[in-house]
């Protein structure tokens, strides 16, 4: 998971922007987690529930969130590529994914610098 909080500053950082355009994503993780994900921002009861986990981790993003004019801190959640596969295979479809086809995964776009909005 991303907390794109920018330390509350008034835009979204540039990772938030590059994953809401492309969200299918590369992540070098340790412990055998590297892979393709595709990421998606929570709300609602899901974003509430992460939100406090989040902050029992770190106090200060409570603090970013409270700064006049912040914005809404965007939580976004990274599901591996490889079980939205497995859903295709055992239900026959691929819930909010258009571009994805069977077979090996395509060569991710090389990233591009966002603009701060």
């Amino acid at each position: 998971m991303v907390v794109a909080s920018k330390a509350g500053s008034p835009q979204h950082p540039a990772p938030h922007h590059n994953v809401k355009a492309n969200p299918t994503v590369d992540i070098l993780a340790p412990g055998g987690r590297s892979g393709r994900y595709v990421g998606h921002e929570v709300d609602g009861e899901e974003r509430a529930r992460l939100w406090e986990k989040v902050n029992d981790l770190y106090a200060g993003y409570d603090v970013y969130q409270g700064r006049p004019g912040a914005r809404r801190i965007p939580l976004i959640v990274f599901s591996p590529l490889y079980s939205l596969k497995l859903l295709t295979l055992v239900l026959g479809w691929l819930p909010n994914i258009t571009t994805w086809q069977p077979g090996p995964a395509p060569p991710l776009p090389r990233p591009r610098r966002a603009t701060n909005v």
